[in-house]
């Protein structure tokens, strides 16, 4: 056996290993991105996940990675899916939520005003603030029956919560 013409013959087996172990790779890690972007709010470079709301069709969003996540599993009847993502993973009690319903939500209008959000994929959603507020209470994105809230965030993570719902896609 000539060992010079097996040469060729072993390189493309192994460029095809690579490439089919990166496929895998990629099909088995879909629940999170990892990439250096500039951070939301200022000039220093972090890294920013991506994370999946709903396997059956896709809703993501992007968040600094000094933020974390969880998956919602006690859901009511009407929610799809819930993800809560925290800006202080030591503080549970203040979040933001992202939620998929099966039905537009409601909300009061006693003392609401409201306004327009483009977001980045060109859909506008609705920002709520009750009581003259400036942080935002919710922001509701009705054409896909996406709705979030601001659980306690400061003024600073609101704005960075405001970020990440410009990055949704679906």
């Amino acid at each position: 056996m000539n060992l010079r013409k097996k040469i060729p013959f072993i390189l493309g087996i192994c460029i095809i290993m690579v490439a089919v172990g990166f496929s895998i790779i990629t099909v088995f890690s879909h629940h999170e991105f990892v990439s250096t972007k500039k951070d939301f709010n200022s000039e220093n470079k972090m890294l920013e996940r991506i994370v999946y709301l709903n396997k059956e069709k896709t809703i993501s969003v992007k968040i600094p990675d000094s933020w974390e996540y969880e998956t919602i599993d006690e859901l009511s009847d009407d929610v799809l899916d819930e993800i809560h993502l925290y800006p202080n993973k030591n503080q549970k009690d203040i979040y933001l939520s992202l939620r998929k319903t099966k039905d537009p939500t409601g909300v009061c209008g006693t003392f609401l005003t409201t306004e327009k959000l483009k977001l980045n994929n060109g859909v506008e959603a609705t920002v709520g603030y009750y009581d003259g507020r400036s942080n935002w209470e919710f922001i509701d994105i009705s054409s896909e029956n996406l709705f979030s809230w601001n659980a306690g965030l400061t003024e600073q993570q609101s704005k960075i919560g405001m970020e990440i719902l410009k990055t949704i896609s679906y």
